[in-house]
């Protein structure tokens, strides 16, 4: 009987920056609500829609940014994040980077530590 490996996220310690670029990506989508209602909050932003749009992007990119930068294999330092995004599909790339087994780039498969 073959043993199921444990997904390199967990394996590694790294499922926790997930998390942050979730929080990171929810705080961008959050920008979008004076932008979209402008009118309504206008009187308490001391900024324009287009300064708030642009802010929005930044904070997406930093999202993305702290992702792929994040998540690097202690083996040979490649973006283990950066081939899901940019190797699948754009409903797909997070599923398969939370279910793989081993380094897209390397191929270390890591064994989960007692500090893990």
């Amino acid at each position: 009987m073959r043993h199921r490996r444990e997904p390199w996220l967990e394996a590694t310690g790294q499922v926790w920056k997930i998390h942050v670029f979730f929080a990171l990506l929810a705080a961008s989508i959050l920008l979008t609500v004076p932008i979209l209602d402008f009118a309504r909050f206008s009187a308490f932003l001391p900024v324009s829609p287009v300064a708030l749009g642009l802010l929005q992007m930044a904070s997406f990119a930093g999202a993305m940014l702290w992702l792929v930068g994040s998540m690097v294999c202690e083996s040979c330092g490649g973006s283990f994040a950066w081939y899901f995004v940019t190797h699948g599909g754009l409903g797909s790339w997070l599923v398969r980077l939370r279910a793989a087994a081993d380094c897209p780039h390397c191929g270390e498969a890591p064994e989960p530590g007692p500090n893990r």
